[in-house]
């Protein structure tokens, strides 16, 4: 899985502050998971950690098989560490948003906020993102949003109907308007437009 690759590139750099006798365990962690033993693994990585680690890479692991375990609250805590300890990277966010978006809207969209916080212009936070706002009625934080997206995507369909959306929601209605005769100038067939039309009528 990609996921597992991009987590072994990680732990590559990211143990470099790990005592060389510790590799091992690492190693032996790698070899328990592939087999399905993911307690044992999570054990082998414990005695690396100590109690605390400030290695974003071991954080990373531990997150990932406690998330194996389906263990959401630590793999969560261990997800947040990494994301605390390496400011800039996005890959705890993300998992965290991809595995709560389906279980809890509320925390994915928190998640995607983290994400969009350190890159602006993630399309796939920012959909999932505006779509949380749609199911959560957050409409002035996804009239936000909708504009920031549309800073680096500005012929965008989707962050287009969505700023028309809360635009209109907002009571809004000529500026949503305004938004509705882009979308039509760029897809003349779009449906949310045309419907958005009808409506109105």
């Amino acid at each position: 899985m990609l996921y597992s690759f991009m987590i072994i590139l990680l732990t590559t750099t990211s143990f470099a502050a790990v005592q060389v006798e510790d590799h091992s365990l690492i190693y032996e962690s790698y070899k328990l998971e592939k087999s399905g033993k993911v307690k044992e693994a999570i054990e082998r990585v414990k005695k690396v950690m100590g109690s605390e680690s400030d290695s974003y890479g071991l954080n990373m692991r531990m997150g990932h098989l406690y998330q194996l375990e389906k263990d959401l609250d630590k793999a969560t805590t261990f997800f947040v560490r990494a994301g605390v300890l390496k400011p800039k990277s996005l890959e705890p966010w993300i998992i965290l948003m991809d595995y709560f978006y389906e279980k809890d809207i509320v925390r994915g969209k928190t998640y995607a906020g983290e994400i969009l916080s350190r890159d602006p212009a993630h399309k796939e936070a920012a959909e999932k993102f505006l779509e949380a706002c749609l199911k959560t009625n957050s409409h002035s934080s996804g009239l936000d949003q909708s504009e920031e997206s549309l800073k680096a995507w500005p012929s965008h369909l989707f962050f287009l109907e969505k700023k028309a959306f809360f635009l209109a929601k907002l009571g809004k209605k000529a500026e949503a308007k305004a938004v509705i005769v882009d979308l039509l100038l760029l897809d003349p067939d779009n449906a949310f437009a045309r419907n958005f039309m009808s409506t109105e009528n």
